[in-house]
């Protein structure tokens, strides 16, 4: 594994976001996620945790070059379309969870984000020494497909008016209609704009940027929030940048208490290419399926966004594919 000049830390630092406070923010950043690893051509390191030594980072002015030519090659993205592979590590619960999905993108306020959770089983490690073998999570492998063997988690699509969550596990989809206001913030929350829309003047009022690495392969770039709503979605991001089209190839996210991590990778590219309508469309299943609009509205909540269904506790899946005719 090639070493990273000035990452910030030398320690293990364990990361995953918490249960987001709105429908819209809850899209934002799992798309935003899946949007921004849009041209994972290199290896990534192996983990998140795995930070090299400190070491002197680049000046302030090398970032603002950065930051000045990354807001130019996000602005020529129109559309995405990408393969994710998701890694959910929670060490104070000895926990890893392993996902993977699809996630599509159009410009200016419509995505879509599935993901399965993958199976997985516990395996001797062949890197660790034989006398202090540990064993490492990985997927469990069709024996025909070699693919990984997953089952359906969660799906959900903002058709640019409204957001559709399905959830799997109760058979039930969430429908949060969203005024203007609210369409423009389930787009910024979170790192979604430094990630697929990113602009410099909103990047310097709402995180603080800082180079920390830079190599032949990628530039690493550790943003912290500096606004609330921010800080409630997550501590610290490390943003893999590949050099040649500025566009992130891994991205990790700390937990606001910076007790777990999630970490994102991307694979099947396929950017500025015409997206199929369907992706884009809520769709109301059959039975046992039920529906439900703008929950918590009735009980007098000003704000609907904030009664979104917590990501963390409430798995959430899709309708079976003959009564929701949403992509796999």
């Amino acid at each position: 594994m090639e070493r990273v000049k000035g990452l910030v830390e030398n320690k293990e630092v364990p990361v995953v976001s918490r249960p987001m406070k709105s429908a819209a923010g809850f899209v934002a950043v799992a798309v935003m996620v899946s949007l921004a690893v849009v041209t994972a051509q290199e290896p990534a390191p192996k983990a998140a945790s795995a930070a090299p030594k400190q070491a002197a980072a680049p000046s302030p002015g090398r970032m603002e070059q950065l930051l000045t030519a990354w807001e130019g090659q996000s602005a020529k993205l129109r559309t995405l379309k990408v393969s994710l592979y998701r890694i959910d590590k929670s060490p104070e619960w000895d926990e890893e969870d392993h996902y993977e999905g699809t996630a599509a993108f159009e410009k200016p306020q419509r995505a879509f984000l599935d993901f399965r959770k993958v199976q997985t089983k516990l395996e001797a490690d062949p890197k660790a020494p034989k006398d202090a073998r540990k064993k490492k999570v990985v997927p469990v492998l069709d024996p025909v497909t070699k693919a990984p063997v997953a089952r359906s988690h969660e799906t959900i699509v903002c058709t640019g008016e409204e957001v559709w969550h399905y959830r799997y596990d109760v058979k039930q989809v969430f429908v949060y209609s969203l005024d203007k206001d609210q369409r423009k913030r389930a787009l910024e929350e979170g790192p979604l704009p430094f990630l697929f829309d990113m602009r410099a003047d909103e990047a310097h009022r709402r995180y603080e940027m800082a180079l920390q690495g830079e190599t032949e392969k990628f530039f690493l770039v550790v943003i912290k929030p500096k606004l609330q709503d921010d800080k409630e979605s997550f501590s610290r991001a490390w943003v893999f940048l590949e050099p040649k089209y500025l566009l992130p190839s891994r991205i990790v996210l700390f937990s606001p208490d910076g007790k777990s991590t999630k970490d994102f990778r991307v694979a099947n590219i396929q950017a500025n290419k015409v997206i199929e309508p369907r992706y884009f469309k809520g769709v109301a299943p059959g039975k046992p399926w039920t529906v439900e609009r703008n929950p918590g509205a009735a009980t007098g909540t000003k704000d609907t966004r904030k009664a979104a269904p917590a990501r963390g506790d409430q798995t959430a899946r899709r309708p079976a594919a003959e009564n929701a005719p949403l992509p796999r």
